[in-house]
């Protein structure tokens, strides 16, 4: 026999080897046994993993893509067999990737959970529903962005909260997740959503809130730009960085749009002011060793309201041309230039609150000038002033302190009343 038929055979014989082994293997793969002996297999690391108790109903190997898909996963935290899980999911896709062969190197390509639903709870002794972590010998931690994720997706989710302690409960909805790696570099962009969001604390009435934010993060950053919250008609905008992950430091800016008619309707107050208040300005912070955050913090912002509208069943008034200034810095408050118009005068204030996070010492001040009597007497709605026959202005000052709780608070006022006296009279034609 000549090589070159020997060579032929050989290469028969290892071509029909193959063919062999691969359709035993793609028997032996899809066969039922196997099937339910991964299934158990997957579910036994999953709990040991996690502490929890992980069921999964189904799963299916796609090879030819090097990806798995888990189908209706439900894991069991702290609680018992009648409670709601503490994690259900529709499914679970996980994608590999071969980066290297020689070098026997898979990276975790894809991951992608469709209907997330978590339920938390924390229960009037302090426990939650949370699993308790399995302890581990093993070195497992490792740098996110040497996993090789180029696409993470959490689609339609949802966050059930329920704290009976506080009492406090929360809600998500279409909670949306996506990471997507960059082409460049070791970066990641990313967007996070979620719309009709409620929270619901004491007899508080719940706000429905929507929130979408996009980030970028790198090795070294983390870049929020922006964050966009909006709770009713009010909104908060915030955008920043993060440096330095081992010890950040972070620096931004924010501005909430607040609309007084919305804390109105959740506290159920009717004398909470209505219109809208801008506060506008910059965040810093550097995590500093054995020092509170609240001493690391350096805040200040900037306080605008063209008109507020005081309605109770006893006044109705309006204030106008509001404006102020705020500063948190070393765990200590300063609030300045805080002036409005109010009754036909002028009102400014400040205040200062030492030891924001501890036993605070706290001073206010505060002045009016021209407050106009016929003005106020018009703001009246009970107990109106027509009988004095008095018109003018009021003018003073008012300072006040506590330290601790605002239950010991010292106050000093002097007030000057400037006015005149004026006379009603009835003129009669005939």
């Amino acid at each position: 026999m000549t090589w070159q038929r020997r060579l032929g055979w050989l290469a028969v014989v290892i071509v029909t080897s193959i063919a062999v082994i691969g359709v035993a293997g793609y028997l032996i793969v899809n066969s039922p046994r196997f099937h339910r002996y991964l299934l158990a297999q997957i579910e036994k690391q999953a709990s040991e993993a996690t502490g929890a108790e992980v069921r999964v109903q189904n799963f299916a190997l796609h090879l030819s893509q090097l990806a798995a898909d888990a189908y209706g996963i439900t894991v069991r935290g702290n609680q018992p067999a009648s409670a709601r899980p503490l994690v259900q999911a529709d499914q679970l896709r996980i994608r590999l990737k071969i980066v290297s062969l020689l070098r026997k190197k898979i990276d975790l390509s894809e991951i992608i959970l469709r209907h997330p639903v978590v339920n938390l709870q924390v229960r009037k002794d302090g426990t939650t529903n949370l699993p308790t972590s399995p302890k581990s010998n093993k070195d497992t931690s490792s740098n996110l962005f040497d996993l090789g994720i180029q696409h993470v997706l959490l689609e339609h989710g949802e966050i059930y909260y329920n704290d009976v302690k506080t009492p406090l409960d929360a809600e998500l909805h279409d909670l949306e997740v996506e990471i997507k790696a960059q082409l460049v570099g070791r970066g990641y962009d990313g967007k996070l959503s979620y719309r009709n969001g409620r929270v619901l604390y004491g007899n508080m009435k719940p706000l429905p809130h929507d929130l979408t934010a996009a980030f970028n993060a790198t090795p070294s950053e983390f870049t929020l730009k922006p964050l966009l919250l909006t709770v009713a008609s009010s909104t908060l905008e915030l955008q920043g960085q993060v440096q330095n992950y081992s010890q950040p430091s972070a620096s931004g800016s924010y501005k909430v749009t607040f609309h007084g008619q919305d804390a109105r309707s959740a506290l159920r107050n009717t004398s909470i002011p209505a219109g809208e208040v801008t506060l506008t300005g910059s965040i810093r912070y550097q995590q500093q060793e054995n020092v509170p955050v609240i001493h690391a913090l350096d805040l200040d912002g900037r306080l605008n309201g063209r008109e507020l509208t005081v309605s109770t069943a006893d006044v109705n008034a309006v204030v106008r041309n509001i404006r102020g200034e705020l500063k948190l810095a070393n765990g200590n408050l300063d609030v300045h230039g805080v002036e409005a118009d109010l009754l036909g005068g002028h009102v400014t204030a400040s205040a200062t609150m030492q030891n924001v996070d501890g036993n605070p010492t706290a001073k206010l001040y505060a002045s009016v000038n021209a407050l106009s009597l016929s003005a106020s007497n018009a703001a009246l709605r009970t107990a109106p002033l027509d009988a004095m026959p008095i018109d003018g202005q009021i003018s003073g000052t008012a300072d006040a302190a506590w330290t601790g709780s605002i239950k010991n608070i010292t106050a000093l006022s002097d007030i000057a009343l400037k006015g005149a006296l004026t006379i009603l009279s009835t003129v009669r034609f005939t």
